[in-house]
């Protein structure tokens, strides 16, 4: 009977590191799935020519932190436009779902079409 303890407690040592490396896998991908996901993003944007606009983008989610810097200079169709304007400034950069927090943009927004 000596000889089963030390067996058993063994076995369950092994199982409990296999459920732990599993465990760890497991997460590795839900981020790299996570990262790779495309994400719909909104800007709060100020055009070369005055006018304000929100910006729509779909991109990976890891590129959303840089999407504020990205857009400037870029030109894009504001609605109601025919012609492209180039991008001067951008003030807020949110997930599509999510509200700004500048009253003003909270405005724009809600004249936009999806």
């Amino acid at each position: 009977m000596k000889t089963f303890k030390p067996l058993a407690t063994l076995s369950i040592f092994c199982l409990l590191c296999f459920a732990q490396t599993t465990n760890v896998v497991a997460a590795k991908y839900d981020e790299k799935d996570k990262e790779n996901k495309l994400i719909t993003a909104k800007c709060h944007v100020l055009l070369v020519d005055g006018n304000e606009s929100i910006y729509f983008s779909r991109l990976p989610y890891n590129r959303f932190k840089s999407l504020s810097k990205w857009v400037v200079g870029k030109k894009v169709l504001p609605e109601k436009s025919m012609e492209k304007v180039k991008v001067y400034n951008a003030f807020q950069c949110v997930l599509k779902e999510d509200e700004f927090s500048d009253v003003k943009a909270q405005l724009l927004d809600k004249k936009v079409e999806y």
